[in-house]
């Protein structure tokens, strides 16, 4: 199984160089549901630097809704507690 993290998720939702490649990680792969705030965060970014415009924003949106039913989401707060036992 592979994780993916929110660079992965926005570089593919933004269509970043090469994303393409990318995409073949995304089958039977798990995230932290965190990816997804940090994901939203740069959409959002995007737009108030104009490199998006409103709709291609709302595409955007929707595809990460979308990448949402691909992706098995974990729950941060499981691995946080986890770390803090380590130490």
């Amino acid at each position: 199984m592979t994780v993916v993290d929110a660079s992965v998720i926005t570089a593919i939702i933004l269509r970043e160089d090469n994303y393409e490649k990318l995409l073949q990680h995304l089958k039977n792969s798990i995230t932290l549901d965190q990816a997804f705030k940090e994901a939203s965060n740069a959409i959002w970014k995007a737009v108030m630097r104009g490199h998006l415009s409103g709709e291609e924003a709302v595409k955007a949106f929707s595809l990460l809704k979308m990448m949402k039913g691909i992706l098995e989401i974990r729950n941060e707060d499981e691995y946080w507690t986890n770390h803090l036992k380590l130490h």
